[in-house]
């Protein structure tokens, strides 16, 4: 099983959203990546699960945020909450019963990502947004 893993605040889109006022539905869209949607329907089409590993403290915003940007997209898992990344990938691995190593975690942070080489999880540098070539790795057989 490989499961994708994803932060939201620089990865899918480009502000921070537990630090800046609500965003409207033109502003949001502006501010997402733009190669996010082929991305998520990659994973989708490929069978890929998507998990959601936020620390933002904004759960109430996100999840508006996934209605206008993402309304076709159901992800698998959702964790949204001001804490370590650890317990967001603990969590995770429990959900789908799967290894560390199977889990393949896109951020933007060096931090985030060195925390999840700690525990074996791939972990892929998604500075400047989701883009379908980080997903080569995932696609592998």
């Amino acid at each position: 099983m490989k499961i994708a893993v994803l932060d939201l605040d620089g990865t899918l889109w480009n502000f921070h959203s537990g630090y800046s006022n609500f965003k409207n539905e033109v502003e949001i869209k502006n501010l997402m990546f733009p190669e996010v949607p082929q991305c998520l329907e990659l994973l989708k089409n490929k069978q890929i699960p998507i998990a959601i590993a936020s620390a933002s403290p904004r759960k109430d915003y996100c999840l508006k945020y996934f209605d206008v940007l993402f309304p076709n997209i159901t992800f698998d898992f959702i964790h949204i909450e001001l804490t370590s990344k650890l317990k967001h990938f603990k969590l995770i691995k429990d959900f789908f019963d799967c290894e560390y190593s199977d889990m393949y975690f896109y951020d933007d942070q060096e931090n985030f990502l060195s925390q999840a080489r700690s525990l074996k999880i791939n972990a892929i540098n998604a500075r400047g947004g989701l883009k379908i070539n980080l997903f080569d790795s995932i696609l592998k057989l």
